[in-house]
């Protein structure tokens, strides 16, 4: 088990796109992390700003269709859906302050941006603001993932 953090939405004004952007594109210099704006090259969405969080976190896409919704990365869907997809991070790799990172980022989206944007985070940081419990969440991962590992040299052996 791994854990993330998965959000979906759709922009309340299509007016504030671009204050959207410009959020985006500070808050990864602020916190000093990578950055990608693709806003433009396709013609088929409206915003496209990927922040690449430190570590082995993945990034965290913020792809929006013409609708103003929130897409995933992966969904190649032609006709749009009137219910926007949820969208998926895994911070579990990385570190915990990443993952209060990320969650603070959707906090300030969803105040000036996204009011009804959902979020799911397997963390319990979203809900808690408890780092504490988040630790105790990665943890609590770490060791299922253990019980479920298999040594290699185990694979091969017939005796």
């Amino acid at each position: 088990m791994s854990l993330a953090i998965q959000y979906k939405g759709q922009i309340s004004n299509p007016t504030r796109i671009e204050f959207l952007r410009r959020a985006l594109l500070r808050f990864a210099e602020e916190v000093r992390w990578g950055r990608l704006d693709l806003t433009g090259v396709n013609d088929s969405r409206i915003l496209e700003v990927i922040v690449y969080p430190p570590e082995q976190c993945e990034p965290v896409f913020f792809l929006f269709d013409s609708q103003g919704r929130l897409q995933p990365p992966d969904n190649l869907e032609t006709e749009e859906s009137r219910e926007p997809p949820w969208c998926s991070v895994k911070t579990h790799d990385g570190p915990v302050e990443a993952h209060v990172q990320i969650t603070r980022l959707l906090r300030h989206i969803q105040r000036h941006y996204i009011p009804e944007l959902a979020v799911s985070d397997q963390g319990s940081y979203w809900e808690t603001d408890s780092i504490e419990t988040l630790r105790s969440a990665r943890r609590e991962a770490g060791l299922v993932l253990e019980t479920f590992s298999i040594d290699e040299a185990d694979l091969f052996d017939v005796n």
